[in-house]
């Protein structure tokens, strides 16, 4: 009698919490407009003096902190609170949240980057973004989870697939990047010409040795007939 009266707290109790991803959802997109509102209030208004408010917004940490930390707590509800036989489904088909929210931070450091100086050439507008971390890591990371979400929620034959189109694009990265990308960003590191050639070398023979593996498996499977 008391487990099911446990269950029954349970249960209701993971109703309420269910009920809160919408809000913390909302929340999650007024923080960084609440940011905004507050660097604009301390800078009194003045437009010419704009430039204070977009730097305060794209290089505060706690403002990212707070809106990533609140949409990942968002989903983890949905998904582990929501009714069994639909959470899946629910939280897959709104995984493309996620991708919506990291082109909803491009959008809003380009607009207070035009705001600053709205003849601004579209080339420095991206230069002042790729330069800004928070704003492209967050960017990154919401499209990361949302891919990741997506896999962990596909089916097992599903993951088996995506997994070995990641193997075999990481094993082309491999032949094609590795003698030349890769050694051009480890130019970056001031490491030896002799150092950079092997590395390429490398690179490129496990690119090759893991497209064969892949291949192997695949005429094994009967891929290719």
């Amino acid at each position: 009698m008391a487990s099911v009266k446990g269950k029954i707290a349970v249960s209701a109790r993971g109703k309420t919490l269910y009920r809160l991803w919408k809000p913390l959802l909302v929340l999650a997109v007024l923080i960084p407009v609440g940011a905004i509102a507050y660097y604009w209030i301390q800078m009194g208004f003045d437009v010419t003096l704009s430039f204070n408010v977009s730097d305060g917004v794209t290089s505060n940490v706690a403002v990212y902190a707070a809106f990533l930390g609140l949409i990942a707590l968002s989903f983890i509800i949905q998904y582990y609170y929501g009714d069994q036989k639909t959470r899946k489904n629910n939280v897959r088909a709104r995984t493309p949240v996620l991708v919506l929210l990291r082109l909803s931070v491009g959008i809003v450091a380009v607009a207070l980057r035009w705001w600053i100086n709205p003849s601004a050439s579209p080339r420095s507008i991206i230069s002042y973004i790729v330069h800004k971390p928070l704003v492209t890591g967050s960017a990154i990371a919401l499209v990361v989870s949302g891919l990741a979400l997506a896999f962990f929620l596909s089916t097992r034959e599903e993951q088996r697939r995506v997994l070995r189109a990641a193997l075999i694009f990481l094993a082309a990265f491999l032949i094609f990047g590795g003698p030349t990308y890769l050694i051009y960003v480890l130019q970056n590191f001031g490491l030896p010409y002799p150092v950079l050639v092997f590395g390429g070398l490398i690179a490129f023979v496990v690119g090759v040795l893991l497209l064969l593996r892949l291949i192997g498996k695949s005429t094994k499977l009967g891929v290719f007939g």
